[in-house]
């Protein structure tokens, strides 16, 4: 990707004005078990981050519409529209929409438009993700990388209409724009409620009108439906059964809407093609099928006119053969990448190793083949922010992947362009041609030879602006290198700790209407003078409620950061005076972005000690932002907690 701040030399002088841009541009549960409850890990969480959902439905984080006209004209450029390749092209792009196309040096240029020197160079249109789950900054980060689109497969839906409705003002120009399926349809117990986030369930099929009616008035552009019982990950998972599943397609035929599902067994896959799915969101990746089994899938996939995102990606990751690290410590494309990115890169399933997960893999990139050669069209998803992957840069690796898959570079782009368009409706992307949105991406060289070409971006427009993508590299806020360990919540008659802050919080910070009020009593747990209390009210009125108290180690809770890497747990005494309820444990970190992860322990009304290990939360405690203890069930409760301390390792 080249880099194309201001001031910055360039590399190639012919791009009149383009300065170089350097080449750049959890949802799944882990069950550990403790002698105090079982701890149930978040990676999705609730964007609990008092800026986090703040932050995404702000007004005043867009750019405002553009006023007058605003042209530019790339000439002499290579492009690739979505289907096939034309060399020496002049694309016009006129306010946010592409005014011409055609042979260079015969295409009318406008006097007033800015001339932008395409020679040695392809235009592609903007990257359409086609599966994520966009939370946080995603959708900066993704126009970042070219991905001007996301198709998200579970969300807050609120969040995603307040975030359609800053597109239809033109008021998105700083990130991707966001399709979404927001609540996804499952079983009580099932895939989508592990996350400690309070999502209606479906149990009846003759519910599932209603159910679905109730997604579409929440603004759902499409309706996904979880098919998963959890045989891939050794579990076992309620899931929805073909009559709840041909149901709830059926209801969302009735309006209109896509019905796409969440599959990860040959058996899944079936059951959801026979139903009447028009696209299946991963492919299967359970064991070993016999050919006939698997060309069985395939015929009725091609049958039934399905699409299928394989997310190989996420796949390349759970398998345990995951190459995505490698992009996070290549220098030229971290330095457009966050904390959060890198980290999501570098982590990993980790289920299989060597050989099995070799052979595992190798069979996931078998069936999209065999998709691919039988016609059934296969769109460019990632499952971000999975682990294995990031928001924008992992599209780079989806399309490589693609590639490895059988597919040739330029059906690689289309599925991650005009089919992807075609197949969810999007009638104004994914193909460059005259009325089309001007989301476009420039990259170096030719990417219809070489897919790697993609990652060595020169240019990014978005609604025809060109996008100044963010320089990373460095922690955006500061690290504490001395924080003290041991106790850090005492509260012998104070709230007073040796660094940072306690303080309430609630999710009044994002609208909801949960309520808390916090107190300090007398006799905390095992004979100590005192302890904090926190008592109100978890109320429906947010999509994931919370409300307790936040310890904010910094000088800017959930900002500025600690380390407490020589500690490898966090420890304290907790109880519930009016009876047994279930206690959050939320950890934020800068490498997590604005998502915490969460570990939850169940209370009595006696005080009891629980201790959770950092590598619960997936980290070693380099970067820690806040910590937040929340009631969990929804209704009045009372929680007390006591010494709270980072256990320093043995």
């Amino acid at each position: 990707m080249r880099d194309h701040r201001p001031g910055r030399q360039q590399r190639h002088r012919r791009h009149d004005g383009h300065r170089r841009h350097v080449r750049h541009h959890r949802h799944v549960r882990h069950d550990r078990h403790h002698r105090h409850g079982r701890i149930s890990i978040v990676a999705l969480a609730a964007l609990l981050a008092s800026g986090g959902l703040a932050a995404a439905q702000a007004p005043g984080a867009a750019d405002p519409p553009a006023t007058g006209s605003r042209v530019t004209a790339i000439e002499y450029v290579r492009v690739f529209d979505g289907a096939a390749v034309y060399a020496d092209r002049t694309v016009v792009i006129r306010d946010d929409r592409i005014a011409a196309f055609g042979p260079a040096g015969s295409t009318a240029v406008p006097a007033d438009a800015e001339r932008v020197d395409g020679r040695g160079l392809t235009l592609l249109p903007g990257l359409i993700d086609a599966h994520t789950h966009s939370f946080g900054d995603a959708l900066e980060r993704a126009l970042d990388w070219g991905v001007t689109t996301e198709l998200d497969m579970f969300n807050v839906a609120a969040m995603a209409q307040t975030l359609r409705e800053q597109q239809a003002k033109g008021q998105a120009g700083n990130r991707a724009d966001l399709f979404s399926a927001g609540t996804l349809v499952t079983a009580a117990g099932g895939h989508g409620t592990q996350f400690g986030l309070p999502i209606p369930t479906l149990e009846r099929a003759e519910d599932a009108a209603a159910f679905v009616a109730e997604r579409v008035a929440e603004g759902s552009d499409y309706i996904k439906i979880v098919i998963e019982n959890g045989s891939v990950i050794e579990r076992d998972l309620p899931t929805l059964d073909a009559e709840r599943v041909a149901a709830v397609i059926a209801a969302a035929h009735d309006h209109d809407k896509l019905a796409v599902v969440h599959v990860s067994t040959l058996e899944g896959a079936t059951t959801a093609i026979e139903a009447g799915a028009d696209g299946l969101v991963h492919l299967h990746h359970d064991g070993e099928h016999d050919q006939a089994a698997e060309a069985a899938l395939v015929r009725l996939a091609r049958e039934r006119g399905v699409f299928v995102v394989p997310t190989l990606s996420v796949l390349e990751s759970l398998a345990g053969t995951s190459g995505a690290a490698a992009m996070a410590e290549d220098p030229e494309l971290a330095a457009h990448l966050t904390d959060t990115q890198k980290q999501g890169l570098r982590s990993g399933f980790g289920r299989q190793s060597g050989e099995q997960a070799t052979a595992a893999f190798a069979r996931m990139l078998a069936r999209a083949r065999a998709m691919e050669e039988a016609g059934v069209p296969v769109l460019a998803g990632t499952d971000s922010p999975n682990p294995g992957t990031a928001h924008g840069v992992s599209m780079h690796r989806e399309l490589e992947l693609l590639v490895r898959a059988g597919l040739s570079p330029t059906d690689a782009l289309a599925a991650a362009t005009s089919r992807t368009a075609k197949a969810f409706g999007l009638a104004d992307r994914g193909r460059i041609e005259e009325g089309a949105k001007a989301n476009l991406v420039l990259v170096e060289a030719d990417p219809t030879s070489e897919i790697t070409a993609t990652r060595d971006i020169v240019a990014v427009w978005k609604d025809g602006v060109r996008h100044e993508p963010a320089i990373h590299g460095q922690s955006e806020a500061s690290v504490h290198p001395n924080v003290e360990l041991g106790l850090f919540g005492r509260f012998d008659g104070s709230l007073d700790a040796p660094y940072g802050a306690w303080m309430p919080t609630t999710d009044q910070l994002a609208g909801g209407k949960s309520t808390v009020e916090v107190a300090l009593v007398d006799s905390g747990a095992d004979g100590t003078v005192g302890a904090i209390e926190m008592s109100g009210e978890l109320a429906a009125g947010y999509a994931f409620p919370w409300s307790g108290v936040l310890f904010g180690p910094g000088a800017v809770p959930l900002s500025d950061a600690v380390d407490v890497s020589g500690a490898d747990r966090i420890v304290f005494w907790a109880r519930a005076p009016e009876g047994e309820t279930p206690l959050a444990v939320m950890l934020f970190a800068q490498s997590f972005g604005q998502i915490p992860r969460q570990a939850r322990v169940e209370l009595s009304s006696q005080w009891q000690r629980f201790e959770v290990p950092l590598e619960a939360f997936g980290t070693q405690g380099a970067d820690v932002t806040g910590v937040v203890f929340s009631a969990v069930a929804r209704g009045p409760f009372t929680i007390q907690l006591d010494e709270v301390s980072w256990t320093p390792r043995q």
